[in-house]
């Protein structure tokens, strides 16, 4: 199962719907250069989140300086033992977001809509509008490799019907 895929699921089986989950997953390929950055590549870590003893990640690797809170306190990033731990990372951040009243998860099915509800909650720095444009040139690199729980039984009914 691929990378994308993995976090779809992920995000579908907590809940999201398609639209929200494709969401996920531009946000996942944007932050991590399409799975390519040192910070994915070393912690298993998608979102370049910093390791503040979450329960589902360790510390990893040091931060550079520039992204520390406090000049003279090292931060490290959070390691993750699997793509899904730190997708669940994400989706549990998002549903926090929406108990605070900030946003509806389920409202979140554009890439601007997406973009609005991570800026209102504190998420990033650039402007919603550039975040936007960095989903939506992610959306043509995403590939879900998971089939249907329906297809899969079409395709079986199938079979059998063309044995006999």
């Amino acid at each position: 199962m691929n990378i994308d895929t993995i976090i779809f699921n992920t995000a579908r089986n907590n809940g999201f719907s398609d639209a929200v989950a494709k969401n996920l997953v531009a946000q996942a390929r944007y932050e991590s250069n399409d799975y390519k950055s040192n910070v994915f590549k070393n912690n298993v870590n998608l979102f370049g989140y910093k390791y503040v003893g979450q329960p589902l990640a360790t510390k990893g690797t040091l931060a550079p300086q520039s992204e520390w809170t406090n000049p003279t306190t090292p931060q490290y990033y959070a390691k993750y033992a699997s793509v899904a731990d730190s997708a669940t990372e994400v989706i549990k951040w998002l549903y926090r977001r929406e108990n605070e009243g900030k946003f509806k998860v389920s409202d979140l099915t554009t890439a601007q809509a997406y973009a609005d509800a991570l800026k209102k909650g504190g998420y990033y720095g650039q402007t919603s509008y550039e975040y936007a444009i960095g989903l939506l040139a992610k959306y043509k690199n995403i590939v879900i490799t998971a089939a249907s729980s329906f297809a899969i039984f079409a395709i079986a009914a199938l079979f059998f019907l063309l044995k006999k």
